[in-house]
């Protein structure tokens, strides 16, 4: 069944048609599934040219993108660069991908701007077959500029009834600059960013000469390996051009001269610029310290590599591997109607990876939503959006392919730079603010860092209209088009209640987004523990906290690399109910012992009163051993 209408651009309104047709947002238009990454502009040789595109896969795969009514008009286009392996190209051949048989007044045209006259434009008068391409042989082959040059296609829709007349564009993938342009309020726009994907047309071109199967590596800049150990690098590696690709043999040349080599089973499809994301194997030096070195492809497919570029990788090198856990900071907001995905993305992170994930749900889209907290810092401009350790800004429910799942589980893989616990409590029995302390070890040497605190709540919930979540899933589209998981909203009301975790209450950032607990500093060392501490109290907006349960309140700490800006490692913590000890302190004459030092019975320091038998160093030098029930 087809893909329809499931993601609402980030616009007031949109018009898509010369006469100035409107049509609101919210209801009528809307866009499509997002289908993953897309290895694209796609390029492929026929027997007359070379088919080049931002996608020429099969249509069957392809969503439809339009208005909700019966009488539109349509024009679409994509920019055809002609720098690169296009240069000196011309176009013989526009590709019309077709949904509905009632477009009418079909044209295709080409144009060096979009707002200029037309360099070439025919009308297509042949048949219509849905989901399959119509080709528009040009009068003359146009010549393919240095500057590149705009490909389009106009059309209308009368008296339409199904869903290929309602939303005949036709997309696919992953945005693209420059894959998906349409008419916004009497202007050309680049729909880039709004989770369309981009046009299935393409055109077919002629007079030029593509190298095949050549390879390189993308710098690679944020990266750890283990001291003396082979590690794995994410990297990624892409190709101007590529007739398909199996394998590579690759070589780290290190800054003394030495050199290693390795072999990868990669796959990359046939295609201009495309690429492939993972992990590779990398030798970390001897000395645990910040490291460059120059990584190069030698052979694909056991053949030479055609291109000899040799790119940076720096990484930092470990003494040892502790455990990862990564932080998912979600924008969003009860006023996103499209931010159910990301409620549902979310929790399924939470429940697939209890030990390493650590949700941050930043609810900053709409200042009427109950649990809008202004000290945080802006990471996003849209919703729902998210960020996985900070390294990129993705969907929270589809990542940045098909599943969010497949983002965190690479990133988690990577190796921490430190390790961090982190442990707090109440100040006092009416448990309004919360003592954080954090304790930091260095893995390597070098590097400068800062700590963020955070407190999150659970369970959040309350009764009035303002709690609900905006859902403009509801009854959009064809429900069975939906993953299993989002069809809920479908069936809900437009706007639906929620219970809310890992919201964020309170942080170390104030208003404008600063860390008021800045960086450190002195750069890393090996070994180095260092100690943070601070303190946080409860919101005292009274609608955000009457609904907070102080049994789900947890204290989140935040190692952050100000190199890379990334989330190197992270540990959270539940608050426990406050309990007031008989020893905090002790009168002496008139002097007053207190409390300096806490352990527990295997030795191991604590920061709050732990349930068992608490070991208590005194400030007048006694030890004390204490039950705490």
């Amino acid at each position: 069944m087809k893909k329809r209408l499931l993601i609402i651009v980030a616009l007031a309104t949109i018009v898509l048609s010369a006469t100035a047709q409107q049509l609101q947002v919210s209801k009528d238009l809307r866009a499509p599934q997002k289908q993953g990454r897309l290895l694209a502009p796609a390029f492929a040789e026929d027997n007359n040219g070379y088919i080049w595109g931002y996608y020429n896969g099969d249509l069957s795969d392809a969503t439809g993108l339009g208005f909700n009514a019966p009488d539109a008009d349509y024009d679409a286009a994509i920019f055809v660069p002609g720098d690169k392996e296009l240069k000196g190209g011309k176009i013989t051949t526009i590709r019309i991908p077709v949904a509905s048989l009632k477009m009418s007044n079909l044209r295709v045209w080409v144009r060096t701007s979009l707002a200029g006259d037309n360099v070439a434009m025919k009308e297509y008068n042949g048949e219509l077959k849905s989901y399959e391409y119509a080709e528009v042989v040009l009068d003359e082959a146009i010549d393919i500029p240095q500057t590149g040059i705009y490909v389009g296609y106009s059309f209308s829709i009368a008296n339409g009834s199904s869903s290929e007349d309602l939303y005949p564009i036709l997309t696919s993938g992953s945005d693209v600059r420059n894959g998906l342009w349409l008419i916004n309020n009497r202007q050309w726009t680049d729909l880039y960013g709004n989770g369309f994907g981009v046009s299935c047309m393409n055109v077919r071109v002629t007079g030029i000469n593509v190298d095949a199967n050549g390879v390189r590596f993308k710098p690679i800049t944020s990266a750890a390996t283990l001291a003396g150990q082979d590690s794995p690098v994410t990297a990624e590696i892409t190709s101007d051009f590529s007739t398909g690709i199996n394998d590579i043999d690759y070589t780290v040349i290190y800054a003394d001269g030495s050199k290693k080599s390795y072999h990868k089973d990669v796959k990359l499809p046939s295609g201009f610029s495309v690429s492939y994301k993972g992990e590779f194997t990398v030798l970390g030096p001897q000395d645990p310290s910040d490291f460059t070195a120059r990584i190069t492809v030698d052979k694909v497919n056991g053949q030479e590599n055609i291109l000899k570029d040799t790119v940076t990788l720096k990484a930092k090198n470990l003494i040892r591997k502790v455990a990862h856990r990564t932080v998912v900071e979600e924008f969003t907001g009860t006023g996103c109607g499209w931010c159910p995905r990301g409620w549902v993305g979310m929790e399924k992170l939470k429940k697939n990876n209890p030990d390493n994930f650590i949700g941050i749900a930043v609810h900053q889209y709409n200042s009427s939503d109950p649990m809008y907290v202004a000290n945080y810092y802006r990471f996003a401009s849209g919703a729902p959006q998210c960020t996985v350790d900070r390294t990129e800004l993705m969907d929270p429910y589809y990542g940045t392919g098909y599943d969010i799942q497949n983002d965190f589980d690479r990133l988690n893989g990577m190796l921490a730079e430190a390790d961090i616990s982190v442990n707090a409590e109440w100040t006092d029995a009416n448990e309004e603010q919360v003592s954080i302390n954090a304790s930091i070890e260095y893995l390597a040497n070098g590097g400068k860092y800062s700590a963020v605190f955070v407190l999150t709540a659970d369970s959040l919930s309350g009764t009035t209209n303002a709690w609900k979540q905006g859902n403009y899933y509801s009854k959009n589209g064809e429900r069975d088009a939906l993953p299993e998981d989002l069809q809920f909203f479908w069936d809900a009301p437009s706007s639906v209640a929620l219970v809310f975790n890992d919201v964020m209450i309170n942080s170390t950032y104030n208003n404008s987004g600063t860390n008021k607990l800045g960086t450190f500093s002195e750069p890393a060392a090996v070994g180095k523990t260092q100690e943070v501490a601070y303190k946080l109290a409860l919101p005292t907006k009274a609608v955000l906290h009457d609904a907070i349960d102080k049994k789900l309140v947890f204290a989140v700490a935040l190692l952050i690399n100000t190199s890379t800006k990334h989330i190197v490692n992270a540990a959270r913590v539940q608050l426990t109910p406050f309990v007031e000890t008989a020893i905090q302190t002790i009168e002496n004459g008139s002097s007053t012992v207190t409390e300096t030092e806490r352990y527990t019975l295997d030795g191991q320091r604590i920061f709050a009163p732990q349930k068992g038998i608490n070991i208590v160093k005194m400030s007048n030098g006694e030890v004390r051993k204490t039950i705490v029930r």
